[in-house]
């Protein structure tokens, strides 16, 4: 064999020596990837002591329906395409949680229980008793993680719970509520500001209202009080509306009611409302109020203002403000609002205030009517979460 030929044999073994170790490592890997994919954190199956559970894969998952994400990405200018506020679109999709749990020995489970949480020790986690494989759960906050289990219950009495399985929800805006009986509701919080900051969730939920006007009997029924009471944790409820014959509020005696009556014609005439929108603010700025349900009779013009000038102020940028606004087009509120509304009333008074940013200038307008800057500050530290630059960030 001569030198050359003895040179190339082994560069050939060599070769063919790490094709070898690069098949075993690609084998390893993608046996570690299935391995990734199916240990239940995120979905998938798996089988233990003789029970095979599937968690279904729910990251991403979002309430908005397809009309919804529709308009969201057509722009706020196209939104009436999708909705002209005289039909109830406003209701949002539940999130389906859906498995399978079987075991050869002891058949399909008659019942099963779902624990969902937002902590990774499942903390504080809401129950729910279903006897199908599957649990509706509306209302999730935006861009957060839940973990969730289920416990199979079988005919000879046994149990077997799955792994604790995680996902994130979608965290795009805006967070739309499911509460009966109730168009229009959503939630203020949410809304990333042009500085970085996330306005909180939970905090402020704006709807219309909860009877009709000037009238005892409600149209939100008892699941919507349940709603905002024990799974939104509502503590007082601000009402705007005029010739209101309710003293107490329509949630139960638990939840504080404010009535601060307002006429609609606040829209076009805000600087006629100064003490009233001083007095709406200063509600705001109470941290022992929270969380507020705001309404007004079709919560879109009074308490599309309010929110308006709140998100505003904690630095929303203007298109999102604009889309929050024409959002309210999706409930049953009558007729089309258009962003126009906001731009040639609300935003003629606030520009005609110094400041670089949208943000600076409502806060001149806030302290010009006679809301404090302690107030404007507590409005600030109580709703915009840790993170982020200035309030007054480019918009």
């Amino acid at each position: 064999m001569d030198d050359n030929f003895e040179s190339a044999y082994r560069k050939q073994g060599s070769y063919k020596t790490l094709i070898n170790i690069m098949t075993i490592v690609l084998a390893v890997a993608v046996v570690l990837i299935y391995r990734s994919c199916n240990d239940g954190k995120n979905g998938g199956a798996y089988t233990e002591n003789g029970v095979r559970f599937e968690l279904c894969d729910l990251d991403g998952a979002s309430g908005l329906t397809e009309k919804m994400l529709g308009a969201i990405a057509d722009g706020y200018e196209n939104v009436n395409k999708y909705a002209t506020g005289t039909k109830e679109w406003s209701i949002p999709e539940p999130v389906k949680h859906t498995w399978t749990i079987t075991s050869r020995k002891k058949g399909d489970p008659v019942s099963f229980e779902m624990k969902l949480s937002e902590s990774p020790d499942m903390a504080g986690a809401k129950v729910y008793e279903v006897t199908e494989p599957y649990c509706d759960i509306y209302n999730l906050k935006l861009g957060t993680k839940y973990y969730w289990t289920v416990t199979a219950r079988f005919s000879d009495g046994s149990e077997a719970t799955s792994r604790i399985t995680e996902y994130t929800t979608s965290d795009r805006t805006p967070r739309v509520l499911y509460v009966d009986g109730v168009t229009n509701c959503r939630d203020l919080g949410g809304w990333t500001t042009a500085d970085g900051h996330r306005v909180r969730q939970g905090m402020v939920i704006r709807s219309a209202r909860y009877n009709d006007d000037g009238k005892e009997s409600l149209n939100i029924t008892e699941k919507g009080i349940d709603t905002m009471v024990n799974t939104l944790g509502i503590k007082t409820e601000l009402d705007l509306r005029r010739d209101e014959i309710r003293t107490e509020s329509a949630l139960g005696s638990g939840v504080t009611y404010i009535n601060i009556p307002v006429s609609g014609t606040i829209v076009s005439k805000i600087r006629d409302y100064d003490a009233k929108l001083r007095e709406i603010i200063g509600v705001f700025a109470k941290e022992e109020n929270y969380p507020i349900a705001v309404h007004c009779s079709v919560g879109t013009d009074r308490t599309g203002l309010v929110c308006f000038l709140i998100n505003s102020l904690l630095g929303v940028p203007e298109d999102d403000l604009y889309l929050d606004y024409v959002f309210s087009n999706f409930g049953h509120i009558s007729s089309l609002r258009k962003a126009s509304e906001i731009q040639d009333k609300y935003l003629r008074v606030i520009n005609g205030f110094p400041g670089r940013y949208l943000a600076d200038r409502t806060e001149k307008y806030l302290l010009d009517i006679g809301v404090t800057q302690e107030e404007i500050d507590a409005i600030r530290n109580i709703l915009l979460e840790e993170g982020g630059e200035s309030a007054g960030a480019d918009q």
